[in-house]
């Protein structure tokens, strides 16, 4: 098939159009995935101050990369004896350590040599003030939250400068203190150093000991000869060696060699930093610990089934507690049944446990049929609830249901003397003796 020009622009046009709707709908999860998600995650000590209300993040970092702090969603820390904060949502800091760089002040540095027997210039050179070095870290820091971006800062922390930053979200700043985390490696050129520029327009950084020396080389050498300085230092290999520089990616000259810029790259960023989260941007909340509030979810049956005084029925009562662990406990009361736990009626029931309590209702006597009302009360430090269980007993017609535990009244006639089977064992036990007597007594007269 041909694909003509026309065919061709409406393949583009559609392309860009799935391309538009795909960046709108999957942009934000693309970046949070690129730019959050992957990177470093390291670990952190937390707490809440109660005080100021605020989350407490501290961590001890070595990285190169970029890496997050993170107070995951249901972190908790205990307040005395019956309290916990719980942050509801995850908050996290990301750390993107940037370039890190050395700068220091440049002065003119006077130095001349022979172009010729009576003829003298000034080597283009500029002292480097060896005490004035100052190192200055880098870094852009976003604050997150449940995976979106709320704000980020572009900063640079030196030994000089406050080292506590601040960074606005809706829900209240955030504090990051004691980001001076340092770059490690970084290794300022040492000793006493000058610049010295070439005829080609390129920048050599020297030890003056060596400049000097070789200078003074070219100065006794030139009054004998003819040549050029950097001609003739190349060839004689007089010129002093660059001083080697660690880590260093970038030389800059800010204004006319008012200061030198060293920049490095590949180094790590070690040192501890403490972040501060308001407990509002975490969605905090107070838990009262060890105070259940028990809820009844069900009851079954429920109505009961009608039944015969003296009969039985089971039933359940299903009890959720949406409060915090604790105890938990369950009664029954009615003045129709009497009441049978069959199972254990104090239960020690953890966050929005679930347990189904069971009983054995036993009808009592009643003289003609009765709607009857089962009270059943569950409590907890927290809360109570209560549930109406209706009933109804069958009156029966010349049955009087057994009191539960009653011991039987004596018999008629039985005022309370000796048991009957008593005195017949001991009329028994008379007539043996007699007979046993009897038989010896008439042995003996044989």
């Amino acid at each position: 098939m041909e694909l003509t020009r026309e065919k061709a622009l409406a393949i583009g046009a559609v392309v860009a159009v799935v391309a538009a709707l795909l960046v709108w709908q999957f942009g934000p999860l693309l970046k949070m995935f690129s730019i959050y998600s992957y990177a470093k995650k390291v670990p952190i000590q937390f707490g809440y101050d109660e005080a100021q209300d605020y989350w407490i993040l501290s961590s001890v970092v070595n990285e190169q990369e970029r890496f997050r702090m993170v107070l995951d969603a249901d972190s908790e820390e205990t307040l005395g004896a019956d309290e916990k904060a719980v942050a509801q949502s995850e908050v996290g800091i990301l750390l993107i350590p940037q370039k890190p760089y050395s700068r220091t002040n440049l002065d003119p540095y006077h130095i001349s040599y022979r172009i010729d027997i009576v003829q003298w210039k000034r080597l283009p050179a500029f002292d480097v003030n060896d005490a004035g070095w100052l190192t200055t870290a880098k870094y852009n820091i976003g604050v997150w939250k449940n995976g979106e971006e709320l704000n980020s800062k572009n900063i640079e922390v030196d030994y000089q400068k406050q080292r506590v930053i601040e960074i606005e979200t809706p829900e209240g700043p955030i504090t990051v203190n004691n980001l001076g985390i340092l770059p490690q490696g970084v290794e300022v050129p040492s000793g006493d150093l000058i610049i010295v520029v070439d005829p080609y327009g390129e920048n050599h950084i020297f030890n003056k000991a060596d400049v000097v020396q070789w200078i003074d080389t070219w100065n006794d050498w030139r009054s004998l000869h003819t040549g050029e300085l950097w001609t003739t230092s190349n060839e004689k290999g007089w010129i002093p060696n660059d001083v080697q520089l660690t880590h260093v990616s970038e030389v800059a000259y800010e204004g006319e060699f008012d200061s030198l810029r060293l920049v490095y790259s590949g180094i790590a960023f070690a040192g501890t930093i403490a972040v501060y989260i308001p407990d509002s941007l975490a969605d905090t909340i107070i838990v009262q610990l060890f105070k259940p509030v028990p809820e009844i979810v069900s009851v079954s049956p429920s109505p009961l089934p009608a039944i015969d005084e003296g009969k039985s029925v089971d039933f359940s009562v299903t009890v959720k507690n949406v409060g915090t662990e604790g105890t938990v406990d369950i009664s029954c009361s009615s003045d129709a049944y009497s009441f049978t736990p069959l199972t254990a009626t104090t239960r020690n029931m953890q966050v929005d446990e679930t347990f189904t309590f069971k009983f054995r209702a036993y009808a009592l006597n009643v003289f003609s049929d009765r709607d009857t009302i089962i009270n059943i009360f569950v409590q907890g430090r927290g809360d109570t609830d209560t549930y109406n269980l209706e009933g109804r007993i069958l009156n029966v017609e010349g049955y009087t249901p057994p009191i539960p535990d009653e011991v039987p009244p004596p018999e008629d006639g039985d005022e309370g003397g000796m048991p009957g089977w008593v005195l017949w064992l001991t009329i028994g036990c008379i007539v043996a003796v007699v007979m046993v007597a009897v038989v010896v007594y008439a042995a003996k007269k044989r």
